[in-house]
């Protein structure tokens, strides 16, 4: 929890400076004794598109303890920030804008508006884990491990509707490319050196 809160916070801080007193708002807004936003509402957009845009890598995922501690924290924010999820529903939708196809384009915004209909964490875990995290571990049950525990922290938030076909439950987002099996303390990998000269 200490790694994860420290991450976002110097995150935040580092692209809100302009805001007055960030630091102690930033430190309310992580506070879980109470459910104030200290942010503006124009503040608050800031924060939610900051969120859409970070990226966080483990490159020892485990059982993905620090990915799922980071999407909880991302999620606790979101809340608070954006409880309605009408800006993370937006930022969503403007992603979708930039799809050239506009067939696909269409179908991606329909499926954004389904996504948004269910449970209120629903929308932001998918996207979250779709967009911001990755892992990397040397051993492949670790990485499988990772992987069902996103599997499942979605799957809390799903609506079951046994009218629906499959009960309404949506597929599970393809994370092959999200948490990998790999060696992250490489330095060449097919020809290409990653030391700084």
């Amino acid at each position: 929890d200490y790694m994860v809160d420290e991450s976002l916070k110097g995150y935040l801080l580092a692209h809100l400076q302009n805001i007055e007193s960030v630091e102690e708002k930033i430190n309310l807004l992580f506070s879980q004794a109470t459910e104030i936003n200290p942010f503006s509402g124009y503040e608050s957009k800031q924060i939610v598109r900051l969120i859409e845009n970070v990226r966080v890598v483990d490159p020892a995922v485990g059982s993905g303890a620090f990915p799922m501690g980071v999407l909880n924290r991302l999620v606790f924010l979101l809340h608070k920030v954006d409880p309605n999820n009408d800006y993370w529903k937006q930022e969503q939708l403007n992603a979708a804008e930039k799809i050239p196809d506009p067939r696909i384009r269409k179908e991606t915004k329909v499926r954004i508006e389904i996504y948004f209909t269910k449970n209120d964490n629903y929308g932001r875990k998918l996207f979250l884990i779709q967009k911001c995290i990755y892992g990397v571990d040397i051993q492949q049950i670790a990485v499988e491990i990772a992987k069902l525990r996103f599997f499942i922290s979605l799957l809390v938030d799903e609506d079951i509707d046994k009218i629906m076909p499959n009960w309404g439950i949506e597929p599970l987002p393809n994370l092959d490319f999200k948490i990998m099996q790999g060696n992250s303390l490489l330095s060449e990998f097919l020809g290409v050196n990653f030391e700084i000269e």
